[in-house]
Formats: C-alpha cells, structure tokens, sequence
C-alpha cells in the first residue's frame, strides 16, 4: 500500500457505492427494535442511554441529525449506520487489495490488476451482505460506528507498516491510539483491535527497534496493572479500599522499571504522547458527567458524579459475568453458540437463528472457503494474517471467554433450568463474522487463481476474464440474494406504530407500566422525536429496581421532555367521551430516600400469606412471594394516583409483573386500564365491557377496544409478505390478532354476531392462522355458541362434518355447549349436547355436567343446576363423583326432597354398595347429610353472568 493507483481508488468509491446503495435500498423507514428507538431519541436530545453511555455515538447522532437531508430524524440516524458501515468496506477494500496483490505476486498467477480489484470487491461485499453485519447497517447501532473504527485502524496500521522505511514518523500509530481512546465513547467492541495493532507493529519493527518496542511493552504493562489493578473499582463505588496493596505495588515497580527502560530507549516522549492521545479521545465521556446534570428527559443511571461516572463506565447496572466461574458449560454451550450464529439451524447448532450466509450449507461453505483464504493469506504475508487472526480470535474466542455468555436465546432448546439470554446476542460477533468474509474472499480469489493458472497451463492461454469476474463475484451474489428478504428493513413500521398504538390508546394524563427495551425505547422515541402524547408517563418496570430510576421518578412528574400545557388533539376524545382533565402536579414515585423506605432494599420475601389494600383494592400476597423492588413501586404508582391519574399495563407486561391484580383490569385495545372495583361488578353497573374468553378472569372494553383497532391504531406493513417479520416482530403483531379475537368473544357475548365474525376473521388473518384450523375452528364455534346462534353453529358444525367425511371430534360439541354454559346459555348448553350425543350419552363426560351445574348455581339459578346434575347421573349412572356432587348441591340448596331421590336412585342401581344402603338410611332417620357423602370443596364458580348488560 505504498501508493494507491487511480483505478485501485475507483474501485474502492465502487466498492463503497454498490455497497451503500444495498444498505440504501433496504433501510428501515424509521426505529426498529431494541435499543434504536433509545439510541435515536438521546441523540436527538442529546439524552444519555443505557450504560455505559455511548456519548459519541449521541454526539455524532445529534449532528448528523441536523444534516438538510429531506427525511426524518429516525431515518437520518439509520443512514449514518449504512454510511459508516459502508465506509468501513472502503477500507476494508483497500487492506485486502494489498493482501491480494502479494497473495499474487507469490503464488506467480500474474492476474490482472482489474482481477485483483474485482476480487477485493468480490470479498467486501460478501462481508458486508453476511446477515448480522447487514441488519446492524440498516437501522441505528453503534457497532457500525466501531466496525468503521476497525476499518479505519486497520488501514492505518498497514499505511504505517508499508511507509516506514521511507523515513516517516510514528503519528500514525498515536493517531490509533486517539481513535481507540474516543471510540470508548462508541462502544468498547473496537478496542479489540488493538492487541492485532500491537502484535502487528511489534513484527513489523521487531528486528530495527527491539528495546525500544520492548521498553514501551513493558511500559505498557505495568500501566495496565497500576490502573485496572491497582485500583479497586468496587471498593471506590461499595466504600471500601481504593487501592488493592499487591497490585498496586507491582504495577508501580513494572512502571518504574519501564520508564528508566524508556527514558534509555528514548521511548518516553512516545509513551507520553501515547498517555496523552489516549485520554484525550477517551475525554468524550466527560459529556455524560456534564449532560446528566442537565437533567434530560431520558438520563439513564444519572452519572452526574465521580463515582455515579464510574459506576456507569463499569456497566454496574447489570450482573456484569466474571471469566469464571463458566455460566454454562464453555464446549457444550458457549463454543456451539458461536457457530449456531454462524452456521444457522445445523446439526448440533439448534439455536432458532438463520446462518450468516444465506443457508446453513453456504454459510458453511463460506467457513471453508475463509479457512483457505487464511492459509493463502499466511503464505504471502504473514505479519498482516497475524493482524487478521488477532482481530478474529479477539472478536470471537475472545469474547465469548470474556463475556462468559449462559445460554443462548433458542440454544438448545430441550434444557431447562439454565440461565438464558433474552434475546439473540449475534450482534456481538459482528467484527468477526466481517472478518471472517474478507478470508472467504481470499479464498474464492485463491480458487480462482489457481484454477487461471492450470488454464493457462493446460490452453497455453490466458482464462477469459469475464468468466474470471463472474467467479469471483459468484459467491457474494449468492449470498445476496438469499439474505435480502431477511435483512430488508423496507416497509418495518412495526415498531414505531406498535410504539405509537399504545400510546393512543391511553387517556390524556395516563400512567403506562411497560415491561422492557421493545415496549418502552419506541414509546421514548416517539415522545422525544416526534413529540407524540408527551403528557404519558411510562414507567419501565425492569428499570424499577435501580435506585437511580426510583430517584428520578420521586422528582418529575412526567417522563417526557416539555410535556404541554394543554393536551393536544387526542383521537378518542369524540369516540370515547374522553376528557382531558387538570395537568397533573405530583411527582410519580415519593421515594425519599431513608433506608426504612419500601423501596431502598432490593426486595422482599413475603414469609406468610399476606393481605395489603392499595388505593381501595385488596391485593392477597400468597407465602413465600418474591415482592421486588419493580412491584414495591408498582404498589406505590397506584397508591399516590389511582383515581387522579389514569393508569394501565400495556399488554407486554407478564402476569407476574401485574401483581395479580387481573380482576381489576379491563383491555382497552392492547393496554389494560386499572380500576378500583373489580371488572365484573363495573360490567353489573352497566359498564360496556364483556369477558374476552371463557372463564371470566378477564374483560375487555368493547366500543372503545372497537373504535381503537378500526379508527385509530396504524397496521403499516404486517399483512405484507414482502415486509420480513423477525421473531420481536411477529410477538408484537400477534398482540393485534389477539386482541382482535378476544374482541369478538366479547362482542359474540352482547349478540353482535355479524361483527364478531369480522373481528374473528381479521384475528386469525393477522395471526396467520389457516381458518379450518383447529385454533379458528374453535374461535367460530366459541362466536355461535356464547351468542346463542344455534341455527349458525349447528350449519358449521354439518358442514365440517361433511367436509370431513364423518362426525366431528367430539371435542367441538363439548366446547360449544361449554363456552355457552359460560355466557350463562344453559338451556342452550343442554340442547348441544342433547343434539350431538343423543345416541351416545355417555360420552359426554359427568364432569362437563357437573361443571355447568356449577356455573348456573353461581347465577342462583338452582333449579337449572339440579337439572343439569341429572345430566352428570344419566352420562354415567355410575359416577360416585357425579353421584356426591348431586346430593351435596342439593343439600347445600335446601331440595331435601332432591337429596332423597338421588340417594334412592344410587342404592337401587347399586344394590352391591352396602355402604351408601347404611348411609341412605341414617340420612332418612336424621334428616342430616352424613360426613361419609361430603363431596369435598366446590371448584371455584365462573363470574356470574346473566346479570351482564346485552348491549351498549
């Protein structure tokens, strides 16, 4: 690389083009998952993520932001991800183009500079389409920023390396040492280049400049261990020793030594220029000490001090994993997680994730293929293969021992009791799976070469050079077209409307808990960027249990920057009778702070069963319940602004994360809004909310869920094949079927048939399902039979029957007179089965009976329990169950006279059961129901529903 011809700069804008162009042509048309929407929105107010901070990723962010480009902030920081992406291949083109050249040169082909050219192109692009690499390009991450850091520094160490014999200085490498210090405020990932750097230029100087490079070497050492040794981060946080003695003693010995190696070497002013470059790059992260206390909407961790800074830095926030001991076992579990990532879903590799490189077997391939280049790499030059296996081994081996990571998303998916991740961390590797496309290239470039060269052995001529070109471009081609529907990001508004749905689903002022990173950094995003409903506070039930969180919460009374002093146009105000009230003033959380406060200790262990009252509602602790530091502040939201505030659960959040508090909870759309009074005494208040699903455990809304799906909420994108849905994607979307058909169970219950029907049919469309699909089956079955549309369900039920060449499982029949006992259509329940088992009446099950005589005795209605009783005893004359259930019902409802007959029936059908004789008899002497015929405890009754409202 001593010079770079004009046709090799060519190649290399070429390079960056057709490169640029494929991240161009499938960028996201706004955030996407994970931590995009928390990235896009700090940036935009210059705000500090998730630790450790990336403050120059925001800085870069919020400039590039300001850029005239005619598109929208979210799309302008997904181009700055495919520009610095593709700049990195610029790079990277220009590094393998030398390599080639020598690969040439040593191996005689005498190829074409064209060829060389092509083949570096060929390589870049085959690294750059892998799918994990294109994914990060095409949305707002900051690994591209340190790939493009890599890149820079990678050709910046061979530039020094080729021009050190002509006399030029070592800047360069101080100018590597500064990006490595600045890109600590992108991302620790491209630090991993510097042990290649340091292994590079130690052989390339090694023979000229021993002492001198062994004196900064150890140097470097005893630095190494004064600062990240010596000095005891825990301690400094945790109020203990700042300084661990040993180390600390060794480390200023080894940098002693060093300096008067240095100061002989003359290597010192080095050393100190190399100090001073380093902090001064690494200076950026002084912007999160001074913007935190600026106190921005989102300021995560708030390291507004010294220590709350290094708290930070170190990444304390989360369970930060040692190299030992091994979360899982490192050649069973951690090695294979490497390769799942690599390879896709093959033979051992089980993870649920796609290979890099299309499919398993190219992905494979490309491996191989890389493994060739590397050897052809070694032969030709062997201090730039050393550069390049340090970057794989450190961006690959390296990191799975360091980050020691358990097991994977959808590794291995028949373990239990492992800890997991919670979410695919292929992301990590995307350095090495770059790297490891580049030596693929070097491999596709050496097949060629030598299969020119036995051409031009075998023909005495030279291989045609189209051929040539089509060869080496064959492969990356490939790949592209395989990968490009998973890594088009094209018409993905998934997240953003998800984000924006939610949103508008909640009254003016509301109070929204959100679960984690997917549920919460679009809603940020879309408040901040766009300044949708900033007068919404979301609280993050996993940042719940930080004490810097709390405290933040304790101060504001919004989350949002600037929330209005009005509300703006609210889209349900005319629909749902929606009226913003006074702007609240009160802070969210009152946490003050003393070590007695609920929320000063991290959780709690609840020893016996416990009963608590929180703004009006009863909550019941069972033993032995985990109460966290999340649930504790949960509990303290309600308690200071139910009944001022509006508050609900988006429906991400998990059972456990709602405190059991699911009977007062009623579905609006895809949130739940809290109510003091239990959703089915609102429903006998005259409340338009119905149960979604049998049993009755929960409600929904109806003409506001009804007005939200079809008025209000955006579905951009998700009925469109050509539109890839990962596996976040496809979780969220089905919240939309979901609720679709839980909205027409609950419609089918206030006889709206026809738009149950609809609604059912535009759940299982979104959904995917097949509609003869048992699960669609089922939600049809579920419509007839809680509307009472006998006529309709029995058509249904004749017409599958034909279609399937004979009777129906019997499974549908006892689910739709189950489903009708439930909605409180027990004469309808009764002539189901009637209908469809009147030939074979045992095989209706006494249990079923039984458990619809449960349901009408929660109504009251006790005359139609017995009757179906009755039923119980002629399904199986024999069963003792149905037998004791009966008289004990009875009993239980004063029918004396019912008690006696079913004892009588049961003696003279069972003349053998002496027992029951005895039992008969002292019941006829003392009027009183003996012990020996107690049924045992009732199973809990459905919620009562014939007093329900029928419509409005």
């Amino acid at each position: 690389m001593r010079t770079i011809s004009r046709e090799r700069v060519l190649y290399a804008a070429l390079t960056f083009l057709l490169v640029f162009g494929s991240y161009l042509w499938t960028l996201a048309p706004t955030l996407t998952f994970w931590d995009a929407g928390e990235f896009i929105a700090t940036s935009y107010i210059l705000g500090i993520p998730h630790p450790p901070g990336t403050p120059l990723f925001v800085l870069i962010g919020h400039v590039f932001g300001m850029l005239p480009l005619g598109v929208d902030f979210a799309v302008k920081l997904n181009l700055m991800s495919a520009l610095a992406s593709s700049t990195a291949g610029l790079f990277f083109f220009l590094v393998l183009a030398q390599v080639l050249d020598r690969i040439d040169r040593d191996r005689g082909w005498e190829l074409s500079t064209t060829v060389v050219n092509v083949a570096a192109l060929a390589a870049v692009c085959l690294a750059s389409w892998g799918l994990t690499m294109w994914y990060n390009s095409t949305e707002t991450e900051v690994y591209t920023i340190a790939l493009m850091t890599i890149g820079l520094v990678t050709f910046l160490a061979f530039w020094w390396a080729d021009h050190l014999e002509q006399g030029k200085d070592w800047n360069l490498l101080l100018l590597i040492v500064f990006l490595m210090g600045l890109s600590i405020g992108n991302h620790l990932m491209a630090l991993l280049v510097m042990p290649a750097v340091v292994v590079y230029a130690v052989t390339v100087v090694w023979s000229s400049y021993r002492d001198y490079v062994l004196s900064l070497l150890l140097g470097a050492a005893g630095l190494y261990i004064v600062t990240m040794r010596g000095v005891s981060v825990d301690g400094i946080l945790g109020g203990g020793a700042w300084i661990d003695g040993v180390p600390m003693v060794l480390g200023l010995v080894v940098l002693g030594t060093a300096i008067w190696w240095m100061n002989r070497t003359g290597a010192l002013p080095f050393f100190g220029a190399a100090i001073l470059a380093f902090v001064a790059g690494a200076s950026v992260l002084l912007f999160l000490k001074i913007r935190a206390g600026m106190d921005p909407a989102i300021n995560e961790a708030n390291p507004e001090t010294w220590s709350e800074l290094l708290a930070v830095l170190a990444r304390k926030q989360y369970n930060v994993r040692p190299v030992f001991p091994r979360s899982v076992d490192f050649l069973q579990y951690q090695i294979p997680l490497y390769f799942d990532y690599l390879f896709g879903r093959v033979g051992p590799f089980e993870s649920r994730v796609p290979g890099q490189f299309g499919v398993p077997g190219l992905s494979i391939l490309v491996f191989l293929m890389a493994i060739v280049g590397s050897v052809y790499h070694w032969l030709a030059d062997r201090k730039t293969w050393v550069f390049f296996l340090f970057v794989y081994l450190a961006t690959s081996l390296g990191l799975i021992v360091y980050l020691n990571f358990p097991l994977g998303n959808t590794q291995a998916p028949e373990v239990t009791g492992l800890m997991r991740e919670v979410r695919e961390r292929d992301y990590f590797f995307v350095v090495s799976f770059v790297f490891l496309g580049l030596w693929a290239g070097v491999g596709v470039f050496a097949v060629v070469g030598e299969a020119v060269r036995r051409w031009a052995e075998e023909r005495a001529r030279q291989a045609p050079t189209v051929a040539v070109l089509i060869a080496l471009l064959l492969v990356p081609a490939t790949v592209f077209a395989l990968n490009f529907h998973r890594a088009d990001r094209r018409g993905n508004w998934v997240p953003r409307d998800f984000a924006y749905n939610v949103l508008q689903s909640l009254e003016p002022w509301a109070i929204v808990f959100t679960n984690g990173d997917n549920d919460t950094f679009p809603l940020w995003y879309l408040q901040e960027v766009e300044g949708v409903r900033r007068d919404v506070t979301i609280v993050n039930l996993a940042l719940l249990n930080t004490g810097w969180y709390i405290r933040q919460l304790s101060e504001r009374t919004f989350t949002a920057s600037d929330p209005p002093r009005e509300m703006p146009s609210f889209p349900l105000g005319e629909v749902a009778g929606v009226e913003p009230g006074p702007r609240p003033t009160r802070a969210i959380l009152g946490y003050t702070g003393r070590p007695d406060h609920p929320l000063s200790r991290p959780g709690y262990v609840i020893d016996e069963e416990t009963s608590l009252e929180v703004a009006g509602i009863p909550i019941t602790l069972e033993a032995n319940t985990v109460l966290r530091r999340q649930d504790v502040g949960v509990l303290q939201v309600i308690r200071r602004h139910l009944g001022d505030r509006p508050v609900y659960f988006s429906v991400t959040v998990p059972g456990s994360g709602q405190l059991g508090l699911g009977e007062h909870l009623v579905r609006h759309g895809v949130v739940d809004l809290l109510h003091r009074s239990p959703a089915s005494e609102l429903a006998r208040r005259g409340l338009p909310i119905m149960p979604m699903q049998p049993p009755e455990e929960a409600w929904l809304h109806v003409p506001r869920t009804e007005a939200l799906l079809e008025e209000v909420y955006r579905y951009r994108g998700i009925l469109d094949p050509s539109v890839y849905k990962d596996g976040t994607a496809r979780a969220l979307i089905g919240n939309y079927g979901a609720t679709y058909l839980q909205l027409a169970a609950a419609q089918a219950r206030r006889g709206q048939v026809e738009e149950a029907l609809e609604a059912h049919r535009r759940g299982t469309k979104i959904l995917g399902r097949d509609p003869t699909a048992e699960s669609s089956l089922t939600g049809l079955i579920n419509i007839f039979a809680v509307s009472g549309s006998f006529e309709r369900l029995d058509s249904l039920f004749r017409t599958l029957e034909q279609r399937r060449g004979g009777s129906l499982d019997a499974r549908y029949y006892k689910t739709a007179a189950y489903n009708a006992a439930v909605a409180g259509r027990f004469e309808f329940a009764q002539r189901v089965l009637r209908e469809y088992f009147q030939e074979t009446p045992r095989a209706v099950e006494p249990e079923l009976w039984i458990e619809m005589a449960e349901m009408a005795l929660a109504t009251g209605d006790t005359s139609r329990a017995l009757r179906l009783l009755e039923g119980a005893m002629e399904s199986d004359p024999d069963s003792r169950r149905a037998f004791l259930r009966s008289i004990n019902l009875a009993e239980a409802i004063g029918e004396g006279a019912a008690v006696r007959g079913f004892l009588r029936r049961w003696v003279e059908t069972h003349p053998g059961d002496t027992a029951a004789t005895r039992l008969y008899e002292r019941y006829l002497e003392t009027g009183e129901l003996p012990a020996e015929l107690s049924a045992g405890p009732r199973r809990r009754p459905v919620q009562p529903v014939d007093t329900l409202p029928t419509g409005g």
